[in-house]
């Protein structure tokens, strides 16, 4: 935007050329593949958690995010796959439903107008974190945060740190663990 302006003169102090961020890689928190087995077989008493889990599951076999999520429509689905213009690159996408992701899909087929149960992205990320508790998604995990240039580690159980963006994460990174492009 600076740069924007500058070219168009309206600023004719470039001081901000000299700005450098430090960018640091941060921990990827993710679920294993026995921690996601865990949490899509678990039996839930709560109805809330149950479709949460059952959200959240999806977005981690499938890779769409949240916001896609929320707008996906039964006529996207055909012939086992997703077919869906992604919100955040405009493009759309043809994802291959696994087993486990048409299961999910099939606990929902009574809904009318979409294939799966509608709930914001806040409460999915408040619930999934009840879900991983319950589900015993506890494992700790150490990892550095930096705020104002200052390193502080913290060590915090699993569940606490899982959110919708997690399921991305965990999609990927047991893709590359079991060896796929």
């Amino acid at each position: 935007f600076l740069t924007w302006c500058q070219k168009r003169g309206y600023t004719k102090d470039f001081t901000y050329k000299d700005f450098k961020a430090v960018e640091r890689e941060k921990d990827v928190i993710y679920l294993t593949l026995d921690e996601l087995m865990t949490l899509y077989n678990f039996e839930f008493e709560s109805p809330k958690r149950a479709r949460a889990r059952d959200l959240f599951c999806f977005m981690c076999f499938t890779g769409i995010r949240v916001s896609d999520l929320k707008n996906l429509k039964k006529e996207n689905i055909r012939d086992g796959q997703i077919f869906k213009t992604i919100v955040k690159t405009h493009k759309t996408e043809v994802i291959p439903l696994n087993q486990y992701a048409r299961f999910i899909l099939s606990k929902y087929e009574h809904l009318e107008n979409f294939p799966l149960p509608k709930l914001s992205a806040q409460k999915i990320n408040d619930h999934i974190k009840d879900c991983c508790e319950e589900a015993g998604i506890k494992t700790s995990v150490h990892f550095v945060d930096y705020s104002g240039g200052k390193a502080k580690e913290h060590t915090e159980p699993k569940y606490k740190l899982i959110t919708n963006h997690t399921a991305r994460k965990t999609l990927i990174t047991n893709s590359i663990i079991l060896g796929m492009n």
